[in-house]
């Protein structure tokens, strides 16, 4: 992937949902990301408009995987 700036977002206790194969998502709530710096402009225009980013994962097994970062607005409507 390139990258040379590894950036600490989020670390977070799993729960079935983030692991369900059928649902192919893990949630990162934005009030729980440690820092909202980690993206470049370009990055943020991008998610903007839908696209989706490759990204890496690290595990707690300290192994990297290749992800799609996305963003999904999941706010409640009331």
């Amino acid at each position: 992937m390139g990258g040379s700036n590894c950036v600490l977002v989020i670390q977070k206790q799993l729960f079935f949902s983030d692991v369900n194969p059928q649902a192919s998502r893990l949630l990162i709530p934005f009030s729980q990301v440690e820092s909202h710096e980690f993206l470049n402009e370009s990055e943020v225009e991008r998610l903007k408009n839908k696209e989706a980013i490759k990204a890496c994962l690290v595990e707690p097994s300290m192994e990297e995987t290749e992800i799609n970062f996305k963003w999904w607005d999941m706010r409640k409507n009331s």
